[in-house]
């Protein structure tokens, strides 16, 4: 609970706005009926503001502590976990059925046109759904957070976007920097969902969120997404050993652990967006920062690099070709 917090409400009051008006905005905003009450009396004067006596050395919990969070959100969020990795095989289902049917001539082409238009589009939606419904404090519905993401489709797609762009120079550069950066980003999606905050905004906000606090932010994150990481790569190996014979079963183990890995840094993710955020004051969308003039030239710099990867790849690939083979099936 924050100062800023209290005079939203007191100022809704003030407005006329309703007491239960009041906390059903509060519940759309991910807070829980206890504390959308907690934050009601302290706003109307019926309990004091609560006091700190000193402040926090960590806004992070011990890691021992986040395991068992992460493990307590993994385990209550089951039905988000089956419908993610559901649509991962999926995805790559149809595309191997792409490639069976147009043949090995056609499969650049053809899986470029699926995974630009179709596919990647669909997956950060997809993976916007799940971590909205992570970000619950109690278990919803995902078809409710499905409707909510495909209606804010636009600026979700816009901050993942904007995210991967900022994040290319100090990936082709050097590893480090681009490393360091998407620490700094990882919450921007959740900063998209919870406080509805869009655009390069959302990036400065998460950015505001982790800073101070990166090292233990990266520890814990890392102790669990690597090890899960590991086993999920030794498992594919494995299963791949004993029935990579069978047609398709490589492709599909394969999906199958990186979406469980995927899903576990999605949990890590929620988790991480809910412990630092809580307590800090609202986002200042007209407070000076540095940020937002080098963002946006960071994603400026990232388009231009990707535009200038694409001319340099499509200089070696021979145009002719597709048109020889476009011409071959077509004939046949």
């Amino acid at each position: 609970m924050t100062p800023e917090q209290v005079a939203f409400v007191q100022s809704q009051i003030a407005n006329g706005v309703t007491s239960e008006q009041i906390i059903q905005t509060l519940l759309t905003h991910s807070y829980t009926e206890e504390q959308a009450n907690a934050l009601l009396q302290v706003a109307t004067g019926a309990v004091p503001f609560p006091v700190v006596s000193s402040p926090q050395t960590s806004r992070l919990p011990e890691i021992s502590d986040f395991f068992t969070l992460v493990q307590h959100r993994f385990f209550s969020r089951l039905n988000s976990f089956i419908f993610f990795v559901a649509f991962s095989m999926c995805s790559e289902l149809v595309l191997l059925c792409f490639k069976q049917v147009f043949g090995s001539a056609m499969s650049f082409v053809i899986t470029a046109v699926v995974l630009g238009v179709c596919s990647v589009p669909v997956s950060f939606l997809i993976s916007a759904t799940v971590l909205r419904n992570l970000l619950h404090s109690t278990p919803q519905p995902l078809v409710l957070d499905a409707t909510w993401v495909l209606q804010n489709s636009g600026s979700i797609i816009w901050v993942v976007l904007l995210t991967g762009c900022v994040l290319v120079p100090g990936f082709i550069f050097l590893v480090i920097p681009g490393l360091i950066l998407a620490g700094y980003l990882a919450l921007a999606q959740s900063v998209r969902i919870v406080e509805g905050v869009r655009g390069f905004d959302a990036l400065i906000r998460s950015t505001e969120l982790v800073r101070g606090i990166w090292w233990e932010s990266f520890i814990r994150v890392s102790l669990v997404v690597v090890p899960v990481a590991l086993l999920c790569g030794f498992a594919s190996g494995v299963l791949s050993f004993f029935v990579g014979w069978i047609p398709v079963s490589n492709n599909l183990i394969h999906t199958f652990f990186q979406s469980v890995s995927g899903f576990v840094m999605l949990v890590v993710t929620a988790e991480m967006y809910v412990q630092l955020s809580a307590g800090q004051s609202a986002f200042d969308p007209v407070k000076p920062t540095a940020l937002r003039t080098w963002y946006p030239i960071l994603a400026g710099l990232g388009v231009l690099l990707v535009i200038g990867v694409v001319i340099v790849s499509g200089a070696t690939f021979n145009a002719l070709d597709i048109i020889n083979h476009i011409n071959t099936i077509l004939l046949n």
